[in-house]
């Protein structure tokens, strides 16, 4: 089983905190990304601004307000998209994974990320059934007494 280092918020996502906290900008995530990067635990995890290696992306599912700080952000992994029908051909390590949120002055950003402490091996598609991992990315906001984090799950 997988097992995930606590997050970083990037740079940019703390910026995109700042102006939540002084401009009343919105929050909003709108993708998570899943790569292979591989990290060797001397990086700088919030100077990031991409995924060292993506893979793929998806659309949250939900995002959980836990409490004043703390929000979950869901997303499902898979190995078959049932949008487009098509299935991944190849396999991969989940080394890194991280949420993309729409920056108003700067368009898409990476906002957080998290590396694995232990990864799991995504397998490609076998044509008949999908292989999926649940995921529940916790991102805590210090404060920030004002920030809303809304997510397009229509998008």
């Amino acid at each position: 089983m997988a097992e995930f280092n606590q997050s970083a918020l990037t740079k940019k996502g703390a910026a995109l905190v700042a102006k939540a906290q002084s401009d009343g900008a919105t929050i909003r995530i709108t993708k998570a990304v899943v790569g292979s990067g591989t990290y060797d635990g001397t990086e700088d995890l919030t100077a990031l601004t991409e995924l060292k290696h993506q893979e793929q992306e998806f659309t949250p599912s939900s995002i959980e307000r836990k409490n004043d700080t703390n929000v979950f952000v869901h997303f499902t992994i898979s190995n078959y998209n049932e949008v487009t029908k098509t299935g991944l051909d190849h396999g991969y390590f989940m080394t890194e994974m991280g949420l993309i949120a729409e920056d108003p002055d700067e368009g898409e950003i990476l906002y957080a990320i998290s590396t694995a402490a232990q990864a799991d091996w995504l397998q490609s598609y076998n044509g008949y059934i999908p292989a999926t991992v649940g995921v529940h990315f916790l991102v805590e906001v210090s404060n920030a007494s004002e920030v809303q984090i809304t997510t397009d799950l229509e998008a």
